[in-house]
């Protein structure tokens, strides 16, 4: 029987030894690249979802600013008629205070699949400001976004809401009633008066022809600086006939963002 050789055993077991090793590395290499590949695949959910909740809440925000949203337009038909019915029984600024105060909201939810979107309008019109308040959940993910809108276009649609004019009744009513004390119809003359048509007062010392010694001609008199304009009127006393209210925006005022939950 030969000998064994102790150098072809220890040959072996180091054969052995980093087999083991290559299997041991192979494993944790393909451990690691799954769990690579989830938190690759769950970061690209993130991003869509987070993607789909930006284009949702934004598109919204622009279609209240531009006059395309159903919600807004409905808030504005509801804002004329409290305005209507206010402005028959207050001031103007009366009827401001009053109208700055009144809010409006609105409330939408929709779903599909694994989206679900929900929105609050929030809209002061007199104020010219409105708010949009999104949820938006995609993916096991829920996002929360808001935004201020101004009203503030001036060349987009105006809503125009007049007002009544009390002091034009007060006129017309007194030019029909007329003056009922003067007693004397359009060809009588007053019976003190003691002229007839073609006299002249007796102390008046002058003809048709002569002109006051102290008088100026009217084309030759200066108007002096203290004089005020024949037009002018005082911007103070100017009162308002109607309300404009700008019904556009220039775009979204801001965009914010609020915190995510899984």
């Amino acid at each position: 029987m030969g000998r064994i050789d102790p150098r072809r055993g220890g040959s072996m077991i180091y054969v052995i030894m980093l087999m083991t090793m290559f299997v041991i590395l192979s494993t944790g290499f393909l451990y690691m690249s799954r769990y690579s590949l989830e938190a690759v695949l769950q970061n690209r959910s993130y991003m869509e979802a987070q993607a789909a909740a930006k284009m949702i809440h934004q598109s919204y925000c622009l279609d209240v600013s531009n006059g395309s949203s159903v919600a807004m337009n409905r808030i504005w038909e509801e804002f004329e008629e409290d305005c209507l019915s206010l402005a028959g029984r207050r001031g103007a600024e009366e009827l401001t205070e009053a109208l700055e105060a009144l809010e409006y909201r609105a409330n939408g939810y929709g779903e599909t699949g694994d989206l679900a979107v929900e929105m609050v309008l929030t809209a002061r019109p007199a104020r010219g400001e409105a708010t949009v308040d999104t949820q938006v959940t995609r993916h096991g993910y829920t996002f929360r976004l808001g935004a201020e809108i101004r009203f503030d276009d001036a060349e987009g649609e105006v809503l125009i809401i007049p007002l009544p004019q009390e002091d034009e009744q007060g006129e017309d009513g007194a030019q029909d009633e007329g003056e009922p004390d003067s007693g004397l119809e359009s060809d009588e003359v007053a019976p003190d008066s003691g002229l007839e048509s073609d006299e002249v007062a007796p102390d008046s010392g002058l003809e048709s022809d002569e002109v006051a010694p102290d008088s100026v001609p009217e084309s030759d008199a200066e108007p002096t600086d203290n004089a005020p304009a024949p037009d002018a009127e005082d911007p103070q006393a100017a009162v308002p006939d109607s309300l404009h209210f700008n019904m556009q925006g220039l775009g979204v005022y801001r965009y914010y963002e609020g915190g995510r939950s899984r």
